[in-house]
């Protein structure tokens, strides 16, 4: 359940010279897999692919950029999502290696946005996290399970994706008391201790 942010996208013309490879300029490397993107795309996007590019790292000189260990499936992701300003839900086969549920794939396209600075990327991946508890409000566990992801990859100071994953906890706690999901909550709430403490925090305020 992918979900356009900007009403602005890139002119139906650049995605087809990016599809069929025409006046790229950087080639973008992952694994066995490779890339080739135009760096007014990429770099206008992100301040740091631009200052990889443009500030006599090896990157500048290769027009190459290596995010094998971001993985395929985020990095494929990525750069959909930077022509399209979307990128394709979670898929049970094809990113099972990878990820166990959205929920998961959405925390880690957040965090690769946090990462190279996209805000678009970032803001897509918020609003599909969120239309993921919306969409499959039965999926306690693929919940709980992103929740490791959620808070390991992103700063405390960005309260966003937290946030967004804390309220199906505030307003339907009792749902992870279920012996489907109630072991594998309690042990995140022992791995986790921010997220037990933003619980901790709403259920006093609310007590």
């Amino acid at each position: 359940m992918s979900s356009h942010i900007f009403p602005f996208v890139f002119p139906a013309a650049i995605q087809k010279a990016y599809e069929a490879g025409l006046y790229t300029d950087l080639k973008i490397i992952c694994g066995n897999s490779e890339f080739m993107v135009h760096k007014i795309i990429v770099c206008s996007q992100s301040k740091v692919f631009h200052a990889t590019c443009s500030n006599g790292f090896m990157e500048s000189s290769t027009n190459t950029i290596d995010l094998t260990a971001d993985g395929f499936s985020l990095v494929s992701r990525m750069i959909h999502c930077l022509y399209h300003g979307t990128y394709a839900d979670f898929d049970a086969i094809e990113d099972a290696q990878d990820w166990k549920s959205g929920y998961q794939l959405h925390a880690g396209m957040y965090a690769l946005g946090d990462k190279y600075d996209l805000s678009v990327l970032k803001d897509t991946a918020l609003v599909n996290f969120k239309l993921a508890t919306k969409a499959k409000p039965k999926d306690r566990l693929g919940l709980v399970e992103s929740i490791p992801i959620v808070y390991s990859s992103t700063p405390d100071s960005d309260r966003n994706l937290r946030d967004a994953a804390l309220v199906k906890f505030k307003t339907h706690p009792s749902h992870f008391l279920h012996d489907d999901v109630k072991a594998s909550f309690q042990k995140v709430l022992l791995e986790v201790p921010e997220f037990s403490w933003d619980l901790h925090q709403y259920w006093m305020s609310v007590a």
